[in-house]
């Protein structure tokens, strides 16, 4: 999963795609699991059951609550960082990465329902 975030520097998205330092991503990797009390999608409900209403670029939808750490390993404090890319169009060159080194776990019926 990558989260993408903007320089506050580039109030618009399309301009901080392009900008050095524009934009940070946090990659985190799913592991497959049997145990349905680690899946993290579960946690993400709330998100999840507003999603398909983001339809296009710059879509929003309102949530009561939703704590963005659980989109995140429970050991932040492990991880890798470079300098890289966007992994679609443009592809510009202007990435600070980091990528988790724990895994968020998963379920086949996560899977089937929210990863395809």
């Amino acid at each position: 999963m990558h989260i993408v975030g903007q320089s506050s520097m580039y109030p618009e998205m399309r301009t901080a795609v392009t900008a050095p330092g524009g934009l940070v991503v946090i990659g985190v990797f799913f592991q497959l699991t049997t145990d349905h009390s680690k899946s993290s999608l579960s946690k993400m409900g709330n998100l999840l059951s507003k999603i398909d209403q983001l339809t296009y670029a710059g879509s929003t939808v309102n949530l009561q609550y939703f704590d963005p750490a659980v989109m995140l390993p429970e050991n932040t404090d492990r991880f890798f960082r470079y300098q890289g890319s966007l992994t679609t169009p443009p592809c510009t060159e202007n990435v600070q990465w980091t990528m988790m080194r724990e895994p968020l776990y998963v379920t086949n019926s996560d899977v089937g329902s929210h990863l395809v």
